[in-house]
């Protein structure tokens, strides 16, 4: 069996998911996002916890990033043009609606916000960034490119302090640099960036036109396939200290013609391997690599 060492029993280790007001947790954390609520697992004892659940519908649900120290980000609504990007604060539960967006993703170094907006009636998208929350005078740096399947975006992946990547115009990986303030075309194609390896500074991605996923050199263009990790078109979670992803996928039983339940999937790069680690579904999380335990508040009761 796969051995992956921050699964073993620790108190050091947890791993969780989004949802009601105010929990405890451990030293590490993964929030997701799953249906209708903001959950947490721990891989302690693969106990799952609800954070926050807004009462919405589940497909109002529509992301979760990192904000700012002590902070997540959410994006909620039934159409893109009605999502809001809003801060939910860990040690209070506090909700503040931030503005109309979706797919945030922020960039602490330079306190800077990348997000897709969609104004209603029109066929564009449009990918922005903001100086903190000043959404309302946010920069267009592209629109959303378009292929015979439709809209193809994801949020933006940070690469390094001072850059990140995302699908172009020209549906390949562009690299916007803050210190240059320059925007150019890495000439890589079939490649949504998903997230960054810092092991070996090479961009996992998701095939446009074929289902499956690669780590790519950004210098090179180079791809390797990555075989043994499963298909998702949601979110896939890089911890850095363990060279881990977190996923989820679904398999097909062929045999009796039916979808079998989503489960959560953790890759380990070393073993090229995926542990089966528990039987539910989640479009996009964080790993939050640090002692949080003084941003939760100890309840006994979340309501």
């Amino acid at each position: 069996s796969i051995s992956l060492p921050f699964l073993k029993s620790s108190s050091d280790w947890s791993v969780n998911v989004s949802q009601k007001r105010s929990i405890q947790t451990q030293r590490r954390t993964f929030f997701f996002q799953m249906c209708e609520t903001y959950r947490t697992l721990s891989l302690k004892n693969f106990k799952d916890t609800e954070i926050y659940n807004p009462g919405l519908h589940y497909e109002t649900l529509t992301h979760i990033s990192h904000g700012p120290k002590g902070s997540v980000l959410l994006s909620e609504g039934m159409m893109f043009y009605e999502n809001e990007i809003k801060e939910f604060t860990l040690h209070n539960g506090e909700i503040k609606t931030i503005g109309k967006g979706f797919y945030s993703t922020y960039i602490q170094e330079h306190k800077k916000l990348f997000y897709y907006f969609h104004q209603k009636g029109r066929r564009e998208f449009e990918l922005r960034v903001a100086n903190g929350y000043d959404l309302a005078n946010g920069k267009i740096l592209g629109r959303v490119p378009l292929d015979s399947r439709g809209i193809i975006f994801d949020p933006v992946v940070q690469i390094s302090e001072n850059s990140v990547v995302f699908i172009g115009e020209d549906q390949k990986v562009n690299k916007y640099d803050f210190v240059k303030r320059e925007l150019k075309s890495l000439n890589i194609e079939n490649c949504i960036p998903k997230a960054w390896r810092k092991k070996n500074r090479k961009l996992i991605c998701q095939g446009i036109h074929k289902k499956a996923h690669y780590q790519v050199s950004i210098e090179t263009g180079k791809r390797e396939v990555l075989k043994n990790l499963p298909f998702t078109n949601g979110g896939i979670t890089y911890i850095e200290n363990h060279d881990t992803l977190i996923s989820h996928s679904s398999r097909t039983n062929l045999w009796e013609m039916k979808l079998e339940s989503p489960f959560i999937v953790a890759y380990s790069f070393d073993e090229d391997r995926g542990k089966r680690i528990f039987d539910e579904f989640f479009s996009y999380g964080i790993w939050i690599n640090e002692d949080m335990s003084h941003w939760f508040k100890s309840t006994s009761n979340n309501s």
